[in-house]
Formats: C-alpha cells, sequence, structure tokens
C-alpha cells in the first residue's frame, strides 16, 4: 500500500471525531414566582391605574390586595403595597385611610433600600403624617370656635356689667359717707 493510502484510515478516523455534534437542547430555566409576577405586574398595574382614574378605588384596592396574595415577597408585590398606599392616601378616595396609608409606606420601606420607591415613600409618609396633624389643628380650632361666644353676643353682657359697676362705686360712695358720719370724731 503506498503511504498516502495508509494514512487514510487514519484521516477519517480524525475526521469522525472532529466532526461537530449536533447542538443539544437546552431547556429553558424553571420560571420563578418572581418572573411571572413580573409579566403579570403591567397588566394589573395598568388596570389598578385605569380604574383610580375611573374612580372605582375599591376595585382597585382589591386587584392590589389579590395580587399581593397571590405573588408574595416579589418585588412586583412590593410595587403593589407602594401602589396601594398611594391610592389609600388619595384624597379622591371615598373610604380613604390615612393610618393605613402610613402603614402601608412603613411596610413598603421595611423591605429595605433595594426598592424603587423608598425614597417616594419615606416623602409620602411624612406628607400625611403632616397633613394629619393640620388636620386635628383645625379641628381643634373648629372645636373650640364652637365653644367660644361670638363677640356680639357679649355687649348686652358687658353693658350689665358696666352697669353694676357704676352702682357698685355710688353704693361705695354712699357706704364711705354714712361710714364717716357714724365714725367717732377726731381726738383732739
Amino acid at each position: 500500500m503506498s503511504r498516502p493510502l495508509r494514512r487514510l484510515p487514519l484521516v477519517l478516523a480524525l475526521a469522525a471525531g472532529c466532526r461537530t455534534a449536533a447542538p443539544a437542547v437546552v431547556a429553558p430555566p424553571p420560571e420563578t414566582l418572581a418572573d411571572i409576577a413580573a409579566r403579570t405586574w403591567s397588566t394589573t398595574r395598568s388596570d389598578v391605574i385605569d380604574l383610580q382614574r375611573r374612580g372605582d378605588h375599591d376595585r382597585a384596592d382589591s386587584l392590589l390586595t389579590q395580587f399581593r396574595a397571590r405573588y408574595p415577597g416579589t418585588p412586583s408585590a412590593a410595587e403593589a403595597l407602594f401602589r396601594r398606599a398611594l391610592l389609600r392616601a388619595d384624597p379622591a378616595t371615598n373610604a380613604r385611610t390615612w393610618r393605613g396609608a402610613v402603614s402601608d409606606f412603613e411596610a413598603y420601606e421595611s423591605g429595605g433600600p433595594l426598592h424603587p420607591f423608598l425614597d417616594h415613600s419615606v416623602v409620602y409618609r411624612r406628607l400625611l403624617g403632616q397633613a394629619d396633624s393640620l388636620r386635628a389643628a383645625a379641628a381643634a380650632e373648629r372645636t373650640a370656635a364652637s365653644v367660644l361666644i361670638p363677640r356680639d353676643s357679649l355687649r348686652p353682657r358687658d353693658e350689665e356689667i358696666a352697669r353694676l359697676r357704676t352702682e357698685l362705686e355710688q353704693t361705695r360712695a354712699a357706704l364711705d359717707r354714712v361710714l364717716h358720719r357714724l365714725a367717732p370724731p377726731p381726738r383732739p
């Protein structure tokens, strides 16, 4: 056999070993709860915003609560909590609960510094606290104003007091005259 022919089986064996294998089918990693929540959240958020704009705050709140229950511990559930706090703080909400909104903001903040709306939450919570104290001060002022008697209704009373003072001074003067007459004469 000639030399090139003797090498042919070796070349064929090497060629067979070097050929590329068909790519292995790699299964995608299983979808996590956070992945499903993130995919679902954009639709839920849009629905909540739409409901809020239409004034259907109860249904918007219900959607947020259901979402959080379905996807607990996910970043999307944390954002749902933040959105719920905003919804509860909204002055247009019929059954707004200031303390509930503050509580939701505090719960959102307790998740740590990785939440994207953390600085917003802190400011909103402080504003709600300040609004609550201003509301309490206004209520106290209204209560005090309802207890105070208007100045015009005091005029007859003030006139009566002035008349009685004048009468008292006249009575004192008369008493002093009587006492002066009844006093023993000064000794020489």
